[in-house]
């Protein structure tokens, strides 16, 4: 198609010359779906560092506090949908942790080891487990943190954006949890990396909130906050009603 030619936009109707419709932004590109696009809509989702979901999970590990600023704010145009990128990993950690069994082993060496440490993690259902915490932190700061005047959609989106992050690094834990549970079923050993995984979860939501809510002097009364909230989250969430939930679920 030449680029001199008028084009008329297939979303607005709008006429226009160029790639993009000035209207809409649509492309001028837009023919009939093929197999050939599906891939490549998903390659690009995928395979992009300065756009999508691996932008995204950079710039939550580097700079999560100023990315969720900044998505809020509205530069957004790089990033991944945050419901999506909750629920694409969610479902990703649930698919990957069945499939390799990594909770019924530990299960069978020590179930109450598992409850006792995070109940959480004695389950696959990563994607409930996901909006559980999400609808909890989402509550709790908006009451902790009111006067910074975020919006429940704004913290939800915040929160999505973490809960996605938290589970990358859970499934980038699978292998090590795996050899772990081949190591205690073997030798009859107790090596346990869950209590690792709790203590980079609660560090890493701290670290969030201590650069989305905190200024450059310190603010003791925003630390005891935090902490505050992440004590409800562990003791309410985890043990009265996350775990209720999954339990109620029939097991296949």
């Amino acid at each position: 198609m030449s680029h001199n030619a008028k084009i008329t936009c297939k979303n607005c109707e709008t006429n226009f010359y160029g790639h993009y419709c000035p209207n809409c932004k649509q492309s001028s590109k837009t023919g009939k779906i093929t197999w050939h696009e599906m891939f490549h809509y998903i390659f690009h989702a995928f395979s992009h560092l300065d756009k999508g979901i691996f932008y995204t999970a950079k710039e939550m590990f580097l700079h999560p506090g100023k990315t969720i600023h900044d998505y809020i704010d509205g530069k957004r145009v790089r990033h991944f949908n945050p419901l999506l990128f909750l629920i694409l990993l969610g479902g990703m950690a649930s698919l990957l942790f069945t499939a390799f069994d990594v909770g019924a082993i530990q299960e069978r060496l020590n179930t109450e080891s598992i409850e006792k440490i995070n109940p959480l993690f004695a389950h696959k259902h990563y994607t409930i487990i996901g909006f559980v915490i999400l609808i909890f932190l989402t509550i709790t700061d908006f009451v902790f943190y009111r006067k910074h005047g975020y919006s429940i959609p704004e913290l939800l989106v915040s929160n999505a954006f973490q809960i996605g992050e938290l589970l990358i690094f859970l499934i980038f834990m699978l292998p090590f949890l795996y050899f772990q549970n081949y190591i205690n079923a073997r030798y009859q050993t107790n090596i346990e990396l869950r209590y690792f995984i709790l203590i980079v979860f609660y560090f890493y939501l701290f670290w969030v909130r201590h650069q989305l809510y905190g200024k450059i002097k310190t603010d003791y009364v925003l630390l005891l906050k935090i902490v505050l909230q992440l004590i409800l989250l562990c003791v309410i969430v985890q043990y009265r009603i996350a775990k209720p939930l999954i339990d109620a679920i029939p097991q296949f």
